[in-house]
């Protein structure tokens, strides 16, 4: 008779335990503990199967198993509940498509064999506590979206671009909420917003779940992500805005919404947008430079001019705050060229307004800044969406915005620069 290892011996002497075959004759061996001729555990040659009667290893559990101590690999002396002396092995999944991940821990993301971006979307947080993910980028050009099963970081995306020397990676981990990053590498520092505090409207196209369209996907809502509630949604008098994707004009393809000059959004005012001072930042392709055509600003409710726009006038950025206007620098770019940038504006203390093109300065000016009467003339304000009311003329944006970020104070020239680094890095511009 076959000699049986250490571990076997302790299973034969199961009470109650029905036993039959043998390993010399049919070199099988099952055991029944129930008696039900159903076989709990089963040797052969191969091994030892437990929940299984074809073991493809020394020992096969085929169903949950629990430990009660520790468990060494490598070790006969484990001081841990999982002891390893030695290397710790994982499968790597490597992928070019979208790809919704679920049981290998390692992905190498291949964007490049894949022609375009790519999205790799998290199991939801509910069913994956414990669980992390270690993403590897493993090639230029394009980009590795990952999104999904709640939010990483407090934030819906990463965005994992290739902007310097090596590929760039991140690791999370999940609570059983949601995703948090581990780690992350310096190439790609710049896809989570620096600071949402204060953040009083955010519009963020590439998140799916904020754009409520009807048919012909025309936007009708666009959720505002900052937590305060202001939802831009259609203005009475003009029609929807659309939901397309943008591919090319600086910017790899993504979606962004379309305003054609006939439409507008609204967000109707509550405190958090009546603003004494403000920075808005906002990442937009303006495709028409024959006319003056609205981005953002402030109105009051019959529509007559409020405390600060920020638009497009004949080709030039145009800034006006409480009825004085910042026209843009003499050798700013063309913006009937149709290309994507992102653009900021501020309201200051000391009377100072500012507007930056692509991080870069613009023009600023004394005279024209804050602070500004959020209950000025006493009239209900609201927010407009690729619309403003300027000098007693409506003006309607030809353009398309990807992002809109508004804080209720003028940040300060580093936070700025943080915030313009999240744009460039997260749209590819």
């Amino acid at each position: 008779m076959r000699r049986l290892p250490n571990i076997l011996w302790a299973v034969c002497l199961l009470p109650c335990c029905s036993l039959w075959g043998d390993l010399k004759g049919s070199g099988n061996i099952t055991f029944d503990a129930n008696a039900d001729g159903r076989a709990e555990a089963f040797l052969n040659t191969t091994g030892l199967g437990i929940g299984t009667t074809s073991p493809s290893t020394n020992l096969h559990i085929l169903g949950n198993a629990y430990v009660s101590g520790n468990v060494g690999l490598g070790t006969t002396t484990p001081s841990h509940s999982l002891h390893v002396s030695g290397t710790l092995g994982f499968t790597g999944q490597s992928v070019s498509a979208n790809t919704t991940l679920s049981g290998n821990t390692m992905i190498f993301a291949d964007a490049a064999a894949a022609g375009g971006n790519i999205t790799l979307t998290l199991p939801t947080a509910a069913n994956s506590t414990g669980r992390m993910y270690y993403i590897k980028k493993v090639s230029s050009g394009n980009t590795v979206l990952v999104r999904g099963g709640g939010t990483i970081d407090g934030q819906v995306e990463v965005k994992l671009t290739t902007t310097g020397n090596g590929y760039p990676h991140l690791s999370v981990a999940c609570d059983g909420t949601s995703w948090y990053i581990l780690s992350q590498s310096s190439e790609n520092s710049g896809t989570t917003l620096p600071s949402s505090s204060n953040v009083v409207v955010w519009l963020d196209a590439s998140d799916s779940g904020t754009l409520y369209t009807g048919s012909s996907s025309n936007v009708y809502q666009w959720n505002d992500k900052s937590g305060n509630g202001n939802n831009a949604v259609t203005d009475s008098g003009n029609t929807e805005p659309t939901k397309i994707t943008e591919s090319g004009n600086n910017l790899p393809s993504a979606t962004v919404v379309k305003f054609d000059g006939s439409h507008a959004l609204k967000i109707s005012a509550t405190s958090s947008t009546n603003l004494q001072y403000l920075s808005l930042f906002i990442v937009a392709n303006v495709k028409d430079g024959s006319g003056s055509y609205g981005l953002m600003g402030d109105s009051q409710s019959n529509d007559a001019e409020g405390n600060w726009n920020f638009y497009v006038n004949f080709n030039s950025l145009k800034s006006r705050v409480k009825a004085f206007s910042l026209q843009n620098a003499a050798n700013d770019p063309d913006f009937g060229a149709g290309t994507y940038r992102y653009l900021t504006q501020r309201v200051k203390t000391g009377g100072v307004t500012d507007q930056y093109v692509n991080g870069t300065l613009d023009k600023n000016e004394t005279g024209t800044g804050g602070p500004m009467d959020p209950s000025d003339a006493g009239f209900t304000r609201k927010l407009t969406v690729g619309w403003v009311w300027v000098e007693g003329a409506s003006n309607s944006g030809k353009c398309n915005i990807a992002e809109i970020i508004l804080y209720n104070y003028a940040l300060t020239d580093t936070d700025r620069a943080s915030v313009e680094s999240y744009l460039k890095s997260k749209w590819g511009l």
